[in-house]
């Protein structure tokens, strides 16, 4: 079931900006999305599960917008990577809904909040390449996608 809505205006450490109108494709409830490092033709796309099926988006094409978040990791795993083994599935996000759109329209800006996970650099999720917090777990209401970028809202 696909249903579409706008994207008028985006916020930015409590500042909206305003963006054209862009149209989603509307997903159903607990996504899990993913950057995919796998090799093979998905290799680094969006990989967004829904209701068991399995889709890979561009990030250089798409936008997705996913609300009510949570941030997850498999924390053994995370640090045997840390420890330098090799690297293997550790950290998704969880979302009640996962909206897909075009990302030709929306603006960046220097003043985001940027979440990143790298288990080779610290074993959790931190917020604008800053390791002093842990923030897996932390639940979000919006988290868009920009790029290979996740900005939190």
């Amino acid at each position: 079931m696909a249903a579409t809505t706008d994207l008028k205006s985006v916020a930015r450490k409590g500042v909206w900006v305003r963006v054209p109108s862009v149209r989603f494709e509307r997903m159903s409830r607990m996504a899990k999305v993913r950057f995919h490092l796998a090799r093979g033709a998905n290799f680094k796309t969006w990989q967004v599960i829904d209701n068991g099926v399995v889709r890979y988006y561009d990030p250089d094409a798409v936008c997705l917008r996913m609300f009510g978040c949570r941030l997850k990791n498999r924390r053994r795993v995370a640090d045997k990577i840390f420890s330098g083994e090799d690297k293997t599935v550790c950290a998704w996000i969880d979302c009640e809904r996962v909206e897909v759109g075009d990302s030709s329209s929306l603006e960046t800006q220097d003043n985001q909040n940027i979440l990143s996970f790298n288990p080779k650099v610290v074993p959790y999720w931190v917020c604008d390449g800053e390791c002093a917090e842990n923030l897996d777990g932390m639940v979000f209401s919006e988290i868009i996608s920009m790029g290979r970028r996740l900005i939190t809202i």
